[in-house]
C-alpha cells in the first residue's frame, strides 16, 4: 500500500469498530439479560408473610393498632362480627358504628379480610 492511499486503512478501521460497538451492544445486551433473570429469582424465592391485620380474627388489642382505632372503635368492630359474622370485603367496616370512609382509607393498607371460616 503506498502512502498516499488511505482508503484502505480508512475501510479497516471502519469495520473493526463497527465491530467493537456490536460486540459492546451485545455484552450490555447479555448483561441487562442476565441482572434481569437474576431479579426474577430473588422475587420468587422470597415469599414474605401477610402482616397486615385480619379484621374477621383480630383481637381488640390488635385493631387498637391501627391508626384512628382505639378500644371504641375496636370493640364496635367486633361487636358486629359477633352479631353477622364475617366481613366479606374492607369496606363492609363502613357498617360499623364510628367508622366511615375516611377511617377505612387511613387503615386498608395494614388490614384485609379473610375468607376462610
Amino acid at each position: 500500500m503506498r502512502s498516499g492511499d488511505l482508503s484502505g486503512q480508512a475501510e479497516d478501521w471502519g469495520r473493526s469498530a463497527a465491530g467493537r460497538i456490536a460486540g459492546c451492544l451485545l455484552l450490555a445486551l447479555a448483561c441487562a439479560l442476565c441482572i434481569a433473570s437474576m431479579r426474577s429469582a430473588m422475587r420468587s424465592e422470597v415469599s414474605w408473610p401477610d402482616m397486615r391485620i385480619d379484621v374477621n380474627t383480630a383481637t381488640a388489642a390488635e385493631l387498637e393498632v391501627l391508626p384512628g382505632i382505639g378500644p371504641s372503635r375496636a370493640g364496635a368492630i367486633i361487636e358486629w362480627r359477633d352479631r353477622r359474622g364475617r366481613f366479606r370485603r374492607i369496606d363492609d367496616l363502613d357498617d360499623v358504628h364510628g367508622i366511615g370512609p375516611r377511617t377505612i382509607a387511613r387503615i386498608s393498607p395494614w388490614v384485609r379480610v379473610s375468607h376462610e371460616p
